[in-house]
């Protein structure tokens, strides 16, 4: 007679309360994720909104706020938001090649990664206007991220005065990307940013890791 492969009841019943634990944990914190206060429109400025398609964080929102600086230059903020990776604010600047935007993030002004993530600044923006769209994309070295970006203007379209003066600039804050802790497993990076490899939950992929490899051992003991 050959003894049973079943995992003995106790365990199997103290493995599920382990797995629902983390599992209304990970429902908690999803809920306690916010996105951030919109941007707002500014005078002589033009505010776009879209998303990003094929990065690290395909659920990122994009929000991208140009302001003239001048013989074709602009500078302005692009905000980042996701309830998976967290969100983020850069001041970004760039130039106008004709229908073509080619800009890159200066600094962050606001940082908030979500646990497990962290971003990065983006070295190269480049978009191409057909009247209220803006298609492109960005690359992103330090993460190893790219995506594609489409974004639709709100509001009247700017006439781009060259005298126009810049906005004011906020205070000024660190600019390195969020370190990666050498005794902690690699995060994910998107758009830059980048968190760890089981999962992307952490805590849950972990549970269910340590599940499997129980059950699977008991198994082969009891062969």
């Amino acid at each position: 007679m050959r003894p049973s492969t079943r995992p003995h009841p106790i365990a199997a019943v103290a493995l599920c309360a382990a797995l629902c634990a983390a599992i209304t944990a990970e429902a908690v914190d999803m809920e306690e994720r916010q996105r951030p206060t919109p941007l707002k429109k500014r005078s002589g400025c033009e505010l776009w909104v879209g998303d990003a398609v094929g990065g690290n964080d395909p659920t990122i929102a994009i929000e991208l706020r140009i302001c003239p600086a001048g013989e074709g230059k602009v500078t302005g903020q692009t905000q980042w938001s996701s309830l998976q990776s967290g969100w983020n604010l850069r001041e970004t600047t760039g130039r106008w090649e004709g229908d073509t935007l080619v800009m890159e993030d200066v600094r962050f002004i606001e940082l908030k990664p979500n646990p497990e993530w962290r971003f990065c600044l983006i070295d190269r923006y480049t978009f191409r206007r057909d009247g209220r769209t803006l298609t492109g994309g960005y690359v992103s070295t330090p993460c190893n991220d790219h995506a594609e970006l489409e974004l639709t203007l709100e509001g009247e379209t700017t006439r781009w005065p060259e005298d126009t003066p810049l906005p004011p600039t906020p205070p000024e804050q660190p600019t390195e990307d969020a370190p990666v802790t050498p005794d902690k497993p690699q995060e994910r990076a998107c758009g830059g940013c980048a968190a760890l490899g089981v999962g992307g939950g952490g805590g849950l992929g972990w549970w269910l890791v340590g599940l499997l490899v129980l059950l699977g051992g008991r198994r082969s003991r009891l062969r």
